[in-house]
């Protein structure tokens, strides 16, 4: 049989050759923000730029722009496009240190990707890649026949290679019609109109934008109603409670010029109410416990006024008690960024080290050392009972100046395990106390060391408070009195952190009666069926980040 020699594509038809390297780089940034958008679709996140733009600029390693989002959708207006992200109410980005710092407002915008069902598969991005290249090899060949017309004087077959004098770099951008797009006036969202560079530490979260579009986001009330609407709903619930969205509230509080310039350069611009309350009572001398929900902001209450202390003293020292290694372990890394940061502001050098059953023996013996102890210690009460309490002379130079004594989630000790943590704690009271009455007698120059009474060790105190984080409880200041053996905690459960609805169900199931005929009756009684009923479905639509 004969064979026909296969047609020759033209340049734009092709996908091979050269590119020019802002074009090459714009492909790659595409192919970047298409793989950032696949993951934020998959977790059932909005696609918003804020998200998209600094984690598609750290995969390519160069810097995007809303400007290279226009030219994208210029070039694929079929493909992708940019609208304007509706911001919810709740969703609060930053915080105040008493009212100081500037207030920024920001344009939030999302990428819409209209050939998109469900997800972005590795298929479609290659796909539209392709696509995308062959818009600017159109671009390329445009150029090309223009240069052939006016600046080559030798001829030159078109459809053919580029010419060898034809410089693909020279190559401009055509004119994309970069138009304003509309700007929001939520006084609420603070953040950074500009994209940040790869290298910049202003990288948002997930956090900072609502999960779900406010379209495609199945509302509360439609799934109960079609819970009920399934055949094997028979009144089981029996009690339903709604929770109203609650917004963010500020509060101001007094802090040191140092510690307010640190907080700003670390990012805190702003402290929610039960924030600044516990630091005021805190400064005040009293010991708190601060009760409000979880991811909240207390860990920073403690650790302003625990920072604040060391800076004004550098000797002081402060305890941070957490139930487990993991947690103590979480707190460091944090811990660390924000000592990097206040130690290059203030001119410190403030260090921090955990002190468990994992600690090497260097940094057992660092803790023991009078030169250059660490000034935060994170452990737990299994440590403190084992080995720090037992051996208590040799870790004299933190006990000593010790100023601050943090138990972080304190709801944890309850039980057995709260009984032994009460007994731990009044022992390390004991401890404690004498520790810092032979402490001020060697400061004062005294010449004999005595050991303090029962009743002068009762109403000393020696400047030492206890800080509580708890989460909502109804008896926060009782069970850390209970704890510490200790009286007249503070109790801060004033919550202004932001927080979303909410709705609680108690569902009642059905009594199944014990009888012989149990099985009969199992198989009669109505009972959702697989392919009627799933969790994350409504009616047939998923519903995203739901897990089935």
């Amino acid at each position: 049989t004969l064979r026909m020699a296969p047609k020759r594509k033209r340049i734009s038809e092709t996908c091979g050759g050269p590119l020019p390297r802002k074009y090459s780089k714009l492909r790659d940034a595409f192919s970047a923000v298409c793989a950032v958008s696949s993951v934020l679709l998959k977790t059932g996140a909005v696609c918003h730029t804020s998200n998209i733009l600094p984690s598609a600029s750290k995969l390519i390693g160069s810097p995007i722009t809303l400007q290279h989002l226009q030219k994208m959708c210029y070039m694929l207006p079929s493909v992708l496009s940019i609208e304007p992200a509706q911001l919810s109410s709740t969703c609060e980005a930053g915080w105040s240190v008493g009212g100081v710092g500037d207030e920024k407002k920001s344009d939030e915008y999302m990428v819409v990707f209209k050939k998109l069902r469900r997800y972005l598969t590795k298929t479609k991005i290659n796909k539209w890649s392709k696509e995308l290249e062959k818009e600017m090899r159109k671009i390329v060949l445009v150029q090309h026949e223009h240069f052939l017309k006016t600046k080559c004087k030798t001829s030159w077959p078109s459809g053919g290679s580029l010419h060898p004098d034809f410089n693909i770099e020279t190559i401009s951008w055509p004119d994309v019609p970069m138009t304003p797009l509309p700007s929001h006036d939520d006084p609420l969202y603070i953040g950074s109109s500009a994209s940040p560079e790869p290298n910049s530490s202003s990288i948002y979260t997930l956090r900072d934008t609502p999960l779900l579009s406010e379209k495609k986001r199945p509302t509360v009330d439609r799934f109960l109603e079609h819970l009920k609407s399934m055949s094997f709903y028979s009144d089981q619930m029996v009690h339903t409670r709604k929770i109203e969205a609650q917004r963010a509230r500020y509060g101001t509080t007094r802090l040191s010029s140092e510690m307010v310039e640190v907080l700003k350069a670390y990012g805190y611009n702003r402290m929610y109410t039960h924030q600044a309350s516990a630091i005021r009572e805190i400064r005040s001398g009293r010991h708190v416990v601060i009760s409000t929900s979880t991811s909240s902001g207390k860990s920073l209450v403690y650790n302003v006024c625990a920072l604040a202390s060391i800076l004004r003293d550098p000797k002081a020292t402060a305890l941070y008690v957490f139930p487990t290694k993991a947690l103590a372990q979480d707190q460091l890394g944090s811990l660390k960024k924000l000592l990097e940061v206040i130690n290059k502001a203030a001119g410190s050098n403030i260090t921090c080290t955990t002190l468990d059953g994992d600690s090497t023996f260097e940094a057992r013996s660092l803790c023991q050392d009078r030169e250059s102890y660490p000034n935060v210690i994170l452990t737990n009460p299994d440590m403190l009972h084992f080995s720090i309490l037992p051996r208590h002379e040799a870790f004299s130079p933190i006990l000593e100046r010790l100023t601050f004594i943090v138990l972080d989630e304190a709801h944890m000790y309850r039980g057995c395990f709260g009984s032994h943590v009460a007994l731990v704690l009044r022992r390390l009271r004991r401890i404690l106390d004498i520790h810092k009455t032979v402490y001020e007698l060697r400061e004062r120059g005294g010449n004999t060391v005595t050991t303090p009474t029962l009743s002068s060790r009762k109403n000393s105190g020696f400047g030492l408070r206890f800080i509580g984080c708890s989460a909502t409880i109804s008896n926060a200041g009782q069970h850390m009195e209970k704890l510490t053996g200790l009286k007249g905690f503070t109790v801060v459960d004033n919550d202004g952190s932001p927080s979303g609805e909410k709705t609680y169900i108690f569902w009642n199931p059905p009594l199944k009666s014990v009888s012989k005929d149990s099985k009969k009756s199992e198989k009669d009684s109505p009972a959702p069926k697989i392919g009627e009923f799933r969790p994350g479905m409504i009616g047939g639509v998923p519903l995203r980040g739901v897990p089935r």
